[in-house]
């Protein structure tokens, strides 16, 4: 009842309130406390080797927002939601027996390893297509020494044989703490 009302409320009242850029997902976001660092580190092709491609990270945007961070490597976008059966199988074939690795620091120089990479969809899409399938490596905060609020400033990536990716973002929320 009065939850239901004060949504309405909210609704009617967020373009005077917070200004027509922001979506009524946005306010109540806000309003629950939600944090969310993205970064595109590359919205373009990036060919992986074994040969470390760093990313240099200059601002305080990035950083650890909460427990759920992740560093996605887009393998292909416009692939509708599948089975997860099927979904495996595309995300092996796109590897090619590739592995993906990934380091990062941050700025008090702390460094870390993050886990290797799993398969993740995402229906919008962070490279200009919807329905992407991405190769998701993620960092668990507490068995790294790291915290919420941590900023990152590096990011080291390679993969143990040629690969393709069509873009490199990374992702940290506290929406799941």
């Amino acid at each position: 009842g009065s939850i239901r009302l004060m949504k309405k409320m909210i609704l009617v009242m967020f373009p005077f309130l917070f200004g027509c850029e922001m979506t009524p997902d946005d306010v109540f976001d806000h309003l629950w406390g939600i944090e969310e660092s993205m970064a595109i580190l590359s919205s373009e092709t990036v060919n992986l080797s074994e040969k470390p491609v760093e990313y240099s990270l200059n601002n305080d945007s990035v950083y650890f927002a909460g427990n759920r961070s992740s560093l996605c490597f887009v393998l292909r976008t416009n692939y509708p939601l599948v089975p997860q059966k099927e979904m495996d199988e595309e995300y092996a074939r796109l590897l090619s027996g590739a592995t993906i690795f990934a380091k990062g620091t941050t700025s008090t120089g702390r460094t870390f390893d993050l886990s290797k990479p799993n398969v993740s969809w995402s229906k919008e899409g962070y490279m200009g297509g919807a329905d992407e399938l991405s190769a998701c490596l993620s960092v668990m905060l507490y068995k790294n020494g790291l915290k919420v609020g941590d900023v990152l400033k590096m990011l080291q990536v390679k993969a143990s044989a040629q690969l393709t990716v069509q873009g490199i973002y990374w992702e940290s929320t506290n929406r799941f703490d």
